[in-house]
């Protein structure tokens, strides 16, 4: 009824005007021919025969109507062209059927209430006038004694002294109906059509609030997530897909322990039911896209207005990067403290060693000792040397020299250092393939030449002794690389790197022991010092860059250097 009102006189009015006569006509027609059949009166060949005709007559009609449906521009003129057609084919069924006695004066009223539902008050008012004259014209044609068709003698009402009121009272009450019909059928259809205004407006407005609230929701950079009381995630917002990187309808209808191992829902809900200011927060671990993230999620109970837990609402967000810096900053703080003492220590050991050293030489040129003593000697000063290199390279560390920042060519920088290893004696690489690869063109950073000679050095020959003198490859890679400088939490927008890849096929890195690489004197080698990479890292980090570390056990490592690219011919950087 809502869609025909709303239709009004339109095409979809117009065909539910048309679907609605030959349902009427089908059943009502057909009704009266069983009946005249079954009675077998001495008229029965002329009524079924005209009315036989009527059945012909609506239906071509109808035909007719709808192949002009959806061609007639003027909807309302043909609305009421049916609506007439319809209230005459009534008044020949009534006039066929006993004039004003006929049991099929009701039809009037449903053509009027149709008008009504179609073309509103002023069409119910219009098929009621059209239905009253017609009526009246019956009554008259009736009451005259003017037989228009084959019609049995009693169908005829002389217009007497005696059936005058009758007669009149009759045609009154009809055409008086008629008219409250389309009166109050009118009102009850505009307060419907009203009401269903109403309500579409309503509805509207609860749509728009609700893509409202989904537009907040999917606006939040945190992940959010709702379950049901057994669990299972119900709603799941754009930012949840992107920290997770699960799809919503993959997780939809899933367990929350599916896409947060480490959540107990039950437990979770135990814990939260105990009242409504509980809260629960956790920081899981998680393995995403093959990466450890850090999780902090936040639970809520999510309650109706009556305070009845339906649910679980979860808040959460990428806290990886964040823990990165966090722990750079401890790093950096810790080592600060201990490299100030370490290095006063450092240097007041330097001195005497020197003197140390120098004096064993002297006995061992003077005294010209040999055999035993000789060899204790050489051990001696051998040993005070590596010592010595220890404390330079830790006071490097600990008080580093100030960069002297220029313009520097990463390509030239790391020919020269591959240049240098491949023909240093004490470099054990006779087995190793050393290729690099370099983006068409110089690449230049801002920063200290010899120190980012040294970082490439000391990642060359870590990788070189990570083969243990068996057949491997180092690739060394220079581009320029875009993303996103958000590890320090100072922008979220594109910044142009130069990344350099220093990329073996050694024996790789313990996954326990990754964290620990870039920690002073941790290392995994014989006679290794555990500041080479310490160094590195410190460096990257002064020079305003970062270093990152990808390894396998037995296949390989990777690493790879981020320094912000110089744009020579702008002089930006």
């Amino acid at each position: 009824m809502f869609g025909i009102m709303q239709g009004s006189h339109s095409s979809v009015g117009l065909k539910w005007l048309m679907t609605m006569r030959i349902v009427v006509v089908t059943a009502l027609l057909g009704t009266t021919i069983l009946v005249e059949i079954q009675q077998k009166d001495s008229y029965l060949t002329p009524f079924l025969s005209i009315l036989y005709i009527l059945i012909i007559v609506i239906y071509l009609l109808t035909i007719i109507y709808s192949l002009l449906v959806n061609r007639i521009k003027n909807t309302a003129l043909f609305a009421y062209v049916q609506i007439v057609g319809d209230i005459l084919f009534d008044t020949a069924l009534v006039y066929l059927t006993g004039g004003m006695e006929s049991p099929f004066v009701f039809l009037y009223f449903l053509a009027i209430i149709t008008a009504g539902i179609v073309l509103f008050r002023i069409g119910g008012f219009v098929a009621a006038s059209v239905s009253s004259l017609l009526f009246v014209a019956l009554v008259i044609f009736q009451t005259s004694m003017i037989k228009l068709l084959p019609l049995p003698d009693n169908f005829l009402i002389p217009l007497t002294p005696h059936f005058f009121w009758e007669i009149f009272l009759k045609v009154f009450l009809n055409v008086a109906a008629f008219y409250l019909v389309a009166f109050f059928s009118g009102v009850l259809l505009e307060n419907l059509k009203k009401t269903h205004e109403e309500l579409e407006e309503k509805s509207e407005t609860v749509r728009e609030l609700e893509r409202f609230n989904e537009n907040i929701l999917e606006s939040l950079s945190n992940g959010l997530v709702t379950t049901d009381l057994a669990g299972k995630i119900n709603s799941f917002n754009m930012a949840a897909e992107k920290i997770t990187m699960r799809r919503r309808d993959e997780v939809i209808g899933k367990d929350l322990g599916d896409i947060f191992p480490r959540l107990n829902y039950s437990e979770c809900m135990e814990i939260l039911s105990g009242g409504n200011d509980s809260q629960l927060s956790r920081e899981l671990e998680m393995a995403i896209d093959g990466e450890t993230r850090y999780i902090e999620i936040s639970l809520l109970p999510l309650r109706t207005e009556s305070g009845v837990v339906t649910g679980m609402i979860g808040n959460f967000q990428d806290r990886t990067e964040v823990k990165k810096m966090e722990e750079n900053l401890k790093r950096a703080d810790r080592l600060a403290a201990i490299g100030e003492v370490a290095a006063g220590i450092a240097h007041e050991i330097r001195n005497p060693l020197a003197s140390i050293s120098g004096s064993i030489q002297m006995l061992r040129e003077t005294t010209h000792a040999e055999g035993m003593n000789r060899k204790l000697m050489d051990i001696t000063i051998k040993e005070s040397d590596r010592l010595d290199s220890i404390i330079k390279n830790f006071l490097q560390y600990a008080r580093p020299v100030p960069a002297n920042v220029a313009v520097c060519n990463v390509v030239r920088i790391l020919t020269d250092v591959v240049t240098l290893i491949k023909n240093d004696p004490k470099c054990d690489n006779k087995n190793v393939n050393i290729r690099l690869n370099c983006e068409s063109g110089d690449l230049y950073v801002k920063g200290d030449g010899s120190q980012l000679e040294q970082v490439f050095w000391n990642l060359a020959i870590n990788a070189i002794e990570a083969m243990n003198g068996r057949d491997g490859e180092l690739e060394i890679t220079a581009e320029r690389y875009s993303m996103r400088h958000d590890y320090y939490g100072l922008s979220k927008n594109n910044v142009e790197f130069i990344r350099i890849i220093f990329a073996d096929t050694g024996i790789g890195i313990k996954t326990e022991n990754r964290n620990k690489i870039f920690s002073p004197f941790y290392t995994t080698k014989t006679g290794g010092t555990g500041l080479g990479l310490s160094i590195v890292y410190r460096i990257l980090e002064e020079q305003g860059g970062k270093i990152e570390v990808e390894s396998v056990e037995w296949k390989g490592t990777k690493f790879f250097l981020y320094l912000p690219c110089f744009n020579i011919s702008d002089g930006k950087d």
